[in-house]
């Protein structure tokens, strides 16, 4: 990669990261590609299942913010997501469910510090 890709990635992902906080801070995943909207907003449906994805989603995207700021409680937040992504006792289910809200609400709440709100 050259050094003007790089600086262009680097450009994008942060413009990529300082979106997904403002989707995760306010729960609103609304402007999210089609499949990763989807995935999110079942967990705020009626019913008690999920779609399974969701957890992988929102590890991926944890992890990103976890690297952009180099904060050990968004990767521990996006570890706790990836283990919900395989638990096949609450996959899917309604405790996973609400685990998954439960951890989303925490992020919402963990986002509205100063220091993620910068630059946007």
């Amino acid at each position: 990669m050259t050094e003007n890709e790089e600086a262009e990635f680097n450009r994008m992902m942060a413009i990529v990261v300082k979106q997904s906080v403002v989707w995760y801070r306010e729960q609103d995943f609304s402007r999210m590609n089609d499949d990763a909207r989807s995935e999110l907003e079942s967990l705020f449906t009626d019913g008690d299942e999920y779609d399974s994805m969701a957890s992988v989603q929102i590890s991926l995207n944890v992890m990103m913010m976890g690297n952009a700021w180099q904060d050990k409680r968004l990767y521990e937040i996006a570890a706790r997501a990836a283990q919900l992504s395989y638990d096949v006792k609450t996959l899917g289910k309604p405790d996973g469910k609400v685990a998954l809200r439960q951890l989303l609400d925490e992020l919402s709440e963990l986002l509205r510090e100063p220091k993620f709100s910068e630059e946007e």
